[in-house]
């Protein structure tokens, strides 16, 4: 399912396992944004998954991009960014070690932050193991961060489309959501591995 919607103040995103510090490699954290009215899209997608060709279960697929606005960044009518000029692109890959992930801004990230001593916080999402579980795009100008992406998976096991969606809208808090029209069927797309 594909969303849009809006944030009316970001000043502080945090992506990591809580029970990191700042020294960390695999985490996100970006302070100090000062920004007003930010534009969301949101996509969330259930996949079926195939080992040998076999049936083994399903994940929940996310993609949330959030912009300052139209003009730092668009997409093409199969979804992938059109890169301005002037903006510098840094990918993050997110890791756990604790098997729990959190995701969040503003009061939000201080909660993650605030939570390294305790295990698997409320404000965490349960991975099912240790390792990398996200990856963040950050796109700067000289000055000011003007674009950022997350996107991951989850299995099923540990939280269903409308759970994700409801961590995702609070985490973020996402205003003025909205259903897009979807154009492809991609909740039957299948991954063969």
């Amino acid at each position: 399912m594909k969303y849009s919607g809006t944030i009316k103040k970001l000043d502080h995103i945090v992506v990591s396992d809580p029970s990191y510090d700042k020294k960390v490699n695999c985490r996100y954290e970006y302070e100090n944004i000062n920004g007003k009215d930010w534009l969301v899209d949101l996509d969330i997608n259930i996949r079926n998954v195939y080992y040998n060709q076999k049936y083994v279960g399903k994940t929940i697929n996310y993609l949330l991009t959030l912009r300052k606005d139209k003009a730092v960044s668009d997409f093409d009518e199969f979804g992938k960014i059109i890169k301005l000029h002037d903006i510098r692109f840094k990918e993050f890959d997110i890791g756990c070690d604790t098997a729990c992930v959190a995701f969040g801004i503003n009061d939000n990230a201080k909660e993650i932050l605030n939570s390294k001593d305790v295990w698997q916080p409320s404000c965490a999402l349960k991975t099912g193991g240790d390792g990398m579980v996200a990856t963040v795009v950050q796109g700067k100008n000289r000055k000011e961060l003007l674009y950022f992406q997350l996107r991951g998976e989850f299995d099923e096991d540990f939280i269903n489309d409308e759970e994700l969606l409801n961590y995702l809208v609070n985490q973020f808090e996402i205003k003025e959501l909205v259903k897009k029209e979807i154009t492809t069927d991609v909740e039957k797309e299948e991954i063969n591995l």
